[in-house]
């Protein structure tokens, strides 16, 4: 069997920040965040 690893220097979640013990991914959570806001306003 072939093995895909690869050899990076890149850690799981080293992109990600920390906020009220939150560990986030920052463009993905707050993209997310505003879509779903904008999502309830529109519907109210």
């Amino acid at each position: 069997m072939h093995s895909n690893r690869y050899s990076t220097d890149y850690e799981v979640g080293q992109d990600n920040i920390r906020m009220m013990g939150f560990d986030l991914h920052n463009p993905v959570f707050f993209i997310a965040s505003l879509l779903i806001i904008l999502f309830v306003l529109g519907t109210l």
